[in-house]
């Protein structure tokens, strides 16, 4: 468990703990309390149980222009086996920040979503 002292805790923004590990529960939970909106920042194992059951609408990534070779799965757990079982994204827009790119890109249910819209590209300074 997370201790009682961390800043998690304190009066800066809302606290949720939930008691349940499935991810459509969690969202009823947070949607019961009027959030319509939900930010998931953690790692691969979160990132892969919403992806497995279909609950992620946006993707905003982070891309550093480095090649490190072996290191941690972005996505684990996300019920793909095969190239053609992936979860596709349609990006909406790539981002420079300082020397790195961001990202953001919406899941495609269908095929054809994926060329709806066009890409844009811009800079922004970090």
């Amino acid at each position: 468990g997370l201790p009682a002292d961390a800043r998690l805790y304190d009066a800066s923004a809302p606290t949720v703990r939930l008691a349940t590990r499935d991810p459509a529960d969690a969202l009823q939970t947070l949607l019961a309390r009027d959030h319509h909106h939900v930010l998931l920042e953690g790692g691969p194992t979160l990132a892969g149980a919403f992806l497995a059951t279909g609950l992620v609408d946006r993707v905003v990534a982070y891309v550093a222009p480095l090649l490190i070779g072996d290191g941690p799965a972005a996505v684990t757990g996300a019920g793909v086996t095969t190239i053609s079982g992936a979860h596709r994204l349609a990006v909406d827009s790539v981002t420079q920040v300082g020397p790195d790119l961001r990202v953001v890109a919406r899941v495609v249910r269908e095929p054809a979503a994926a060329a709806a819209n066009p890409t844009t590209t811009t800079n922004e300074e970090p």
